[in-house]
């Protein structure tokens, strides 16, 4: 099935029903960390759909989310806005938040529909293609490239910007020998004004994947991404300059503190 087409009909209850948390068996009070995530099923006409249920509590500062937009809200928008740019997600079944008299938020949910036969992206690529020698495996770390520049191009040309685009954040899969890939888990992400080239912004997004991408991907594959995402050929100077920026921006923001992935794959 392309999961870009997939179609999950909500649960026939009201917007933000907090009842579906009682349903799947989970207190929000019990939740004494700032936010946790639990699978469940939820049973409708017939069918069993895996969910992702994430819960925020926010108990422990009196004045944090104080008239602030909820990370849950935040998040439903975004992923509703990646399906409607052709970019694969999870299906928003149910969100909903609680705030005190004076605004501030005390407790929020998101249920997303799990998208099955995954897994993050680093997992994948050192199970299913680790080395970039292989003529099979170059042709699926390509089209891994590809997608994610593709996709990446995508939302800054909407004047949308993730914020957090992780690895851990993008699932892979094999279907019938195609790979599919997904984005999850998107609560920081934001549009910014229209104009303006938002240069910091950009480099971030990149960075971040180039964060982890160094450990696992050639240092051709990753000119390949930004080659893909400039819309250049390889040899094009701004190739070069852009990922000179990315490379410093990465160094500065995420290597002091970034130590090796748990997989590694062969170069």
């Amino acid at each position: 099935m392309d999961l870009s087409k997939q179609k999950i009909a909500p649960p026939p209850t009201c917007a933000h029903d907090w009842s579906l948390l009682q349903e799947l068996e989970l207190d929000p009070a019990a939740v004494s960390q700032r936010s946790a995530v639990f699978r469940r099923s939820l049973h409708r006409d017939g069918q069993t759909i895996p969910v992702f249920v994430k819960i925020y509590s926010y108990t422990k500062h009196p004045l944090e989310r104080l008239w602030r937009a909820g990370r849950s809200c935040t998040e439903a928008r975004n992923l509703d806005f990646f399906r409607q740019i052709g970019i694969v997600a999870p299906q928003v079944i149910d969100w909903g938040e609680r705030r005190n008299r004076m605004g501030k938020l005390s407790c929020e949910f998101i249920i997303t529909a799990a998208i099955t036969g995954t897994q993050q992206l680093d997992e994948f690529v050192v199970k299913q293609c680790p080395h970039a020698r292989s003529q099979a495996h170059i042709n699926i770390r390509n089209q891994i490239i590809d997608t994610l520049a593709d996709w990446t191009a995508r939302i800054h040309r909407h004047h949308f910007f993730h914020a957090d685009l992780k690895w851990r954040n993008i699932l892979a899969r094999l279907h019938n020998g195609m790979l599919e890939l997904a984005w999850i888990d998107c609560p920081k992400g934001r549009f910014k004004r229209r104009f303006g080239n938002h240069l910091h912004a950009r480099l971030k997004d990149c960075a971040t994947l180039d964060k982890i991408a160094r450990y696992y991907c050639t240092p051709a594959e990753r000119r390949r991404f930004v080659a893909r995402y400039l819309g250049c050929a390889p040899g094009d100077s701004r190739v070069a300059r852009f990922a000179e920026q990315v490379d410093h921006y990465r160094r500065r923001r995420f290597d002091p503190d970034d130590g090796p992935p748990r997989l590694r794959c062969n170069p």
